[in-house]
Protein backbone atom coordinates (compact mmCIF):
# COMPACT_ATOMS: atom_id res chain seq x y z
CA UNK A 1 0.00 0.00 0.00
CA UNK A 2 2.85 2.53 1.00
CA UNK A 3 4.42 2.03 -2.87
CA UNK A 4 0.97 3.19 -3.88
CA UNK A 5 0.37 6.19 -2.02
CA UNK A 6 4.13 7.10 -3.51
CA UNK A 7 3.27 6.81 -7.07
CA UNK A 8 -0.09 8.52 -6.74
CA UNK A 9 0.98 12.04 -7.33
CA UNK A 10 3.22 10.47 -10.36
CA UNK A 11 0.58 8.74 -11.48
CA UNK A 12 -1.81 12.41 -11.74
CA UNK A 13 0.80 14.59 -12.45
CA UNK A 14 1.56 12.26 -15.31
CA UNK A 15 -2.34 11.89 -16.32
CA UNK A 16 -2.79 15.63 -16.24
CA UNK A 17 -0.39 16.44 -18.43
CA UNK A 18 -1.38 13.59 -21.20
CA UNK A 19 -4.73 14.77 -20.59
CA UNK A 20 -4.01 18.39 -21.19
CA UNK A 21 -1.64 17.74 -24.26
CA UNK A 22 -4.93 15.43 -25.71
CA UNK A 23 -7.42 18.64 -25.23
CA UNK A 24 -4.59 21.22 -26.67
CA UNK A 25 -3.76 18.55 -29.41
CA UNK A 26 -8.13 18.09 -30.39
CA UNK A 27 -8.50 21.84 -29.86
CA UNK A 28 -5.53 22.95 -32.42
CA UNK A 29 -5.14 20.42 -34.87
CA UNK A 30 -7.31 21.84 -37.68
CA UNK A 31 -6.14 25.38 -37.13
CA UNK A 32 -3.83 27.30 -38.41
CA UNK A 33 -2.03 27.94 -34.62
CA UNK A 34 -1.21 24.10 -34.48
CA UNK A 35 2.14 23.86 -34.50
CA UNK A 36 2.41 26.05 -31.87
CA UNK A 37 0.54 24.08 -28.98
CA UNK A 38 3.66 22.23 -28.25
CA UNK A 39 5.63 25.18 -27.25
CA UNK A 40 2.76 26.22 -25.08
CA UNK A 41 2.87 22.45 -23.18
CA UNK A 42 6.65 23.31 -21.70
CA UNK A 43 5.05 25.61 -19.25
CA UNK A 44 2.84 22.75 -17.93
CA UNK A 45 6.12 20.53 -17.88
CA UNK A 46 7.73 23.04 -15.70
CA UNK A 47 4.71 23.36 -13.09
CA UNK A 48 3.89 19.95 -12.82
CA UNK A 49 7.73 19.00 -12.51
CA UNK A 50 7.75 21.68 -9.63
CA UNK A 51 4.68 20.42 -7.77
CA UNK A 52 4.65 16.78 -8.48
CA UNK A 53 8.56 16.23 -8.90
CA UNK A 54 10.82 15.78 -12.10
CA UNK A 55 9.97 12.45 -12.86
CA UNK A 56 6.42 13.89 -14.00
CA UNK A 57 8.01 16.68 -15.59
CA UNK A 58 9.97 14.23 -18.10
CA UNK A 59 7.73 11.33 -17.96
CA UNK A 60 4.17 14.06 -19.03
CA UNK A 61 6.72 15.42 -21.79
CA UNK A 62 7.50 12.05 -23.50
CA UNK A 63 3.72 10.57 -23.11
CA UNK A 64 2.55 13.98 -24.48
CA UNK A 65 4.81 14.28 -27.27
CA UNK A 66 3.51 11.01 -28.27
CA UNK A 67 -0.37 11.96 -27.68
CA UNK A 68 0.61 14.94 -29.84
CA UNK A 69 2.03 13.35 -32.67
CA UNK A 70 -1.01 10.72 -32.28
CA UNK A 71 -3.98 13.27 -32.94
CA UNK A 72 -2.08 16.00 -35.54
CA UNK A 73 -2.58 14.77 -39.15
CA UNK A 74 -1.39 11.90 -40.47
CA UNK A 75 -3.85 10.71 -37.66
CA UNK A 76 -3.61 7.53 -35.62
CA UNK A 77 0.07 7.12 -36.74
CA UNK A 78 3.47 9.07 -34.45
CA UNK A 79 4.68 10.38 -38.06
CA UNK A 80 4.56 14.08 -38.43
CA UNK A 81 4.03 15.38 -41.75
CA UNK A 82 4.33 18.87 -41.07
CA UNK A 83 7.84 20.03 -40.40
CA UNK A 84 6.88 22.93 -38.70
CA UNK A 85 4.94 20.85 -35.79
CA UNK A 86 7.91 18.61 -35.58
CA UNK A 87 10.40 21.09 -34.76
CA UNK A 88 8.31 22.26 -31.87
CA UNK A 89 7.33 18.54 -30.79
CA UNK A 90 10.91 18.06 -30.85
CA UNK A 91 11.55 21.97 -28.85
CA UNK A 92 8.71 20.64 -26.60
CA UNK A 93 10.59 17.28 -25.58
CA UNK A 94 13.90 19.01 -25.47
CA UNK A 95 12.64 22.16 -23.31
CA UNK A 96 10.23 20.07 -20.95
CA UNK A 97 13.37 17.87 -20.38
CA UNK A 98 15.60 20.07 -19.58
CA UNK A 99 13.35 22.20 -17.44
CA UNK A 100 12.55 18.79 -15.05
CA UNK A 101 16.13 18.28 -14.73
CA UNK A 102 16.84 21.47 -13.35
CA UNK A 103 14.04 21.75 -10.84
CA UNK A 104 14.88 20.00 -7.72
CA UNK A 105 14.14 16.00 -7.66
CA UNK A 106 11.68 16.85 -5.12
CA UNK A 107 8.19 18.13 -5.38
CA UNK A 108 7.64 21.66 -3.31
CA UNK A 109 5.00 20.37 -1.53
CA UNK A 110 6.91 17.41 -0.50
CA UNK A 111 9.86 19.37 0.42
CA UNK A 112 7.97 21.82 2.78
CA UNK A 113 6.28 18.70 4.38
CA UNK A 114 9.43 17.50 5.53
CA UNK A 115 10.82 20.01 6.94
CA UNK A 116 8.11 20.55 9.16
CA UNK A 117 8.70 17.02 10.59
CA UNK A 118 12.05 17.47 11.19
CA UNK A 119 11.63 20.70 13.01
CA UNK A 120 8.64 19.35 14.98
CA UNK A 121 10.87 16.33 15.89
CA UNK A 122 13.53 18.38 16.96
Amino acid sequence: MNRLAAARPVLTGTLLCVGVALVAGEAFSGSSSGPVAPLGLILLFALAALHYGRSVGLIGCLLSALVLAWVYPPFNSLEVADPELRANLAYMVIGGSLFALFLPHEPIWASKHDRRNITRHS
